[in-house]
């Protein structure tokens, strides 16, 4: 009986350690699904010095800077790199900014900000992108869905519209200059200045990119 009862102990033993082998030879593959697939540089615009669009001491640079770090911190993609070109009021020359894209080589650059009118009616969002940019039909691509993506009731659905601006121009990956709303709009300038307004556009925009 004593050796019975050892023969089956010794199985039991011997089967949980097989198993503890079979798990850690899984693990490679969690590791693998886990891995980076995709890489954004998120750029928000002006900065420091240049401060942007100014109303009622609301200032397009601190808006945009807020934006991005939630994006940044509302982040919970494993697949999904963030990377920040300003994350604080300092101010970064366009001339560095398109040089830290190109050594980063993302999979795409957005580049936030807000506009202004002096027509003050005037109110959404927009996307520009550039034909001179080697990627224009994926940045086209990436515009549209930031526009179908971010639009509400908040801020009304704007247009993609083509121009030259040197950071989109000559980054060498899709490029998006994607403005939010204006703050020359009482109801935009409220919106994206509020603490909910920015949480729910950063949520937004995560949730379009990814």
């Amino acid at each position: 009986m004593k050796r019975i009862v050892l023969v089956v102990i010794s199985a039991l033993v011997c089967g949980l350690i097989f198993t503890s082998f079979g798990s850690n030879k899984a693990e490679p593959k969690e590791v693998e699904a886990a891995e980076i697939s995709k890489t954004i540089v998120i750029d928000a615009g002006h900065g420091g010095r240049d401060l942007g669009a100014v109303f009622d001491s609301k200032s397009e640079s601190d808006i945009m800077k807020n934006i991005a770090n939630k994006i940044y911190q509302l982040n919970q993609q494993n697949h999904i790199k963030i990377i920040l070109l300003r994350d604080t009021d300092d101010f970064v020359g366009l001339d560095d900014r398109v040089t830290r894209v190109n050594e980063i080589k993302p999979d795409f650059l957005i580049s936030l900000h807000t506009q202004s009118s002096r027509d003050a009616t005037h109110s959404g969002i927009n996307a520009f992108i550039s034909q001179e940019n080697s990627f224009y039909n994926q940045s086209k691509d990436i515009a549209s869905i930031l526009i179908e993506g971010v639009s509400s009731e908040n801020l009304t659905k704007g247009k993609i519209i083509e121009a030259n601006f040197k950071l989109i121009k000559e980054v060498n990956c899709p490029a998006v200059l994607f403005e939010i709303g204006f703050l020359s709009y009482m109801a935009d300038r409220d919106y994206i200045s509020s603490e909910k307004g920015q949480n729910e556009i950063a949520t937004k925009i995560l949730e379009a990119i990814k």
